[in-house]
């Protein structure tokens, strides 16, 4: 395309975006085309089939189709690159995500950001295209919190920051499940039989929630998601969201993270199910990444928010040749797919210091902050 026409293409895109109420972005280089495009349902289906339809569009290829909780680009129209200053200023609401890269920086956190920035370092040259969408299954059995069995009573929960140690700032509190006097989780969990275990995983994540707020949870909150059975999974989460709205946290700062290992059942169930929620704000994390066999595959079927390493890998990373070449390929794809990677159990200064050199500053381990019984601890930067 020449220049004239990829100014016509803008101006066409912006009239009919405004009238569908479509937001989003169209970034153009080198011959590829990136786009993000929001809206309701139908509308965004319907513009994507006259994208599929265009002649001039070749080897498009879907990155990531979900349901957002709010727009992030409510104020935007079409970000534009290789055009000269004076049909810039000729087009009324474009903005240049690479010129200076200004408008780009000052973009909140999230997917969008990290996918755009796949781009800008030459990644996804294609289009974007649709998938089919997530067809919800009805009849499963909805559950509210019951009240609480004998275990309950013996549950509660300290917290370790994860933290951005480039910005120096808490992302997050992980509600780590401990007993009423500090004692360890495993010393609790043989007791429960699996017939309780729905029940006890459920009330576990409420009580962690009402304690975050009464301590004044001062940012994302993650919890683990210990529902054994695919098939309990909505109920668990609806019950995780109806205790966060009791508590008075945003449904936007919960983050369940999901052992992988740990799940029965069909995965992609699963990962249709966290579909349904992601439309409300709630996201996901993929726990002990690395584990187990199945990992790059849940990576394709959950695309989750973020993924922690596990602690087999980040052990004496600095030293283990091995470890750093998964590493280095597991930051590709999840720089690629827009997912943040976070280094837990780090503990040593040499870890740490490996993991920032590759640029993964989403760290949480005892050399920044241990675990504290009923508050939140201040990290120690390094």
């Amino acid at each position: 395309m020449q220049d004239a026409d990829l100014v016509s293409l803008l101006e066409t895109s912006r009239k009919n975006n405004a009238k569908a109420k479509i937001t989003g972005i169209l970034l153009h280089e080198n011959g590829s085309f990136f786009q993000v495009l929001e809206g309701t349902q139908e509308a965004v289906e319907q513009l994507y089939e006259r994208i599929l339809h265009d002649n001039r569009h070749t080897k498009v290829v879907t990155i990531i189709r979900e349901p957002i909780a709010k727009r992030t680009f409510g104020e935007w129209t079409m970000g534009f690159v290789k055009l000269d200053s004076q049909e810039l200023d000729e087009i009324i609401g474009l903005n240049d995500f690479f010129a200076e890269g200004s408008s780009f920086t000052q973009l909140g956190a999230g997917r969008a950001k990290k996918l755009l920035a796949a781009f800008r370092k030459g990644r996804w040259r294609s289009k974007v295209k649709n998938q089919s969408p997530v067809q919800q299954k009805d009849g499963e059995k909805e559950v509210s919190l019951k009240s609480a069995t004998s275990h309950i009573s013996k549950i509660s929960f300290a917290f370790q920051p994860i933290v951005d140690v480039e910005e120096h700032r808490v992302i997050a509190y992980e509600a780590l499940i401990r007993g009423q006097k500090n004692e360890d989780f495993s010393n609790i969990v043989p007791e429960i039989s699996e017939q309780e275990w729905l029940q006890f995983d459920t009330s576990c994540r409420a009580i962690a929630i009402s304690t975050a707020a009464r301590l004044g949870l001062p940012s994302d909150l993650h919890l683990n998601f210990m529902a054994r059975q695919v098939k309990d999974a909505r109920s668990a989460i609806q019950s995780t969201l109806e205790a966060a709205e009791r508590n008075g946290i945003n449904l936007n700062r919960i983050v369940l993270e999901i052992d992988q290992d740990k799940l029965i059942g069909d995965s992609q169930h699963f990962a249709q199910i966290i579909e349904e929620y992601r439309g409300v704000g709630l996201r996901v994390s993929i726990d002990h990444f690395g584990a187990g066999r199945a990992a790059l595959k849940l990576l394709e079927i959950l695309r989750p928010d973020m993924i922690a390493l596990n602690i087999q890998i980040v052990r004496d990373i600095d030293t283990n040749g091995a470890r750093q070449a998964i590493v280095r390929g597991v930051t590709q794809t999840c720089d690629d797919l827009g997912i943040d990677i976070v280094a837990k159990d780090v503990n040593s200064v040499e870890e740490y210091q490996w993991f920032l050199d590759e640029g993964i500053t989403l760290i949480q381990g005892n050399l920044i902050a241990s675990p504290a019984f009923e508050q939140f601890p201040a990290p120690q930067y390094l």
